[in-house]
């Protein structure tokens, strides 16, 4: 390989990783967005707990239990505490992203289809709306818990003992073969 594709796979790579920072990034930033505006719109009058109405309370308290058991289910699996905080984020982030396309495209349809209609008339936000997105909090919550436990693999080293290559064997290393076939052929002597 020249030096000329070398540094255009070095190149590729670097843009590849800033890419992938930036969207990381965003989709961080995104959900810390929605979730202030979560908070905003349930203390909307800043008045602390007075001015919620009863579906909010019951959000609010099924919040605390969707994230009671996103923690229970990370220790479970035995998640990493960066996992833990950023995954409802992620998911936020994302439905956040995905909602505003959708958003986006509804509006420059109705646009399209009704020219005299005023973006400012489509920005208005009614409750049903504010619950929706309450609602779609919640779910994101919901769905950002892991299932299933992170695998690792066991790499052996030359210190371990036998009795634990041979309680866990690695079937794709070659060490392992040779030991299958050795004993193979002595049983057979």
């Amino acid at each position: 390989m020249n030096i000329a594709q070398r540094m255009d796979i070095f190149f590729s790579k670097s843009i590849n990783v800033l890419l992938r920072f930036f969207l990381h990034l965003s989709l961080l930033v995104m959900g810390g967005i929605y979730v202030a505006a979560f908070f905003v719109v349930i203390f909307e009058y800043d008045e602390a707990f007075a001015d919620l109405a009863n579906i909010e309370i019951l959000i609010l308290g099924l919040l605390v239990l969707l994230l009671y058991r996103h923690y229970r289910y990370c220790r479970y699996f035995n998640v990493g505490i960066w996992k833990l905080i950023s995954s409802p984020i992620y998911a936020l982030g994302m439905l956040n992203l995905v909602s505003s396309v959708i958003w986006a495209m509804v509006v420059t349809v109705i646009i399209f289809v009704n020219p005299e209609l005023k973006l400012a008339q489509l920005l208005q936000f009614s409750k049903e709306d504010e619950l929706v997105a309450l609602g779609l909090f919640i779910i994101a919550i919901y769905l950002s818990t892991p299932t299933k436990e992170v695998q690792t693999k066991r790499v052996y080293t030359d210190s371990d003992t036998k009795e634990e290559q041979s309680s866990s064997p690695d079937l794709s290393s070659s060490r392992h073969a040779d030991n299958l076939i050795n004993k193979t052929f002595k049983s057979r002597d």
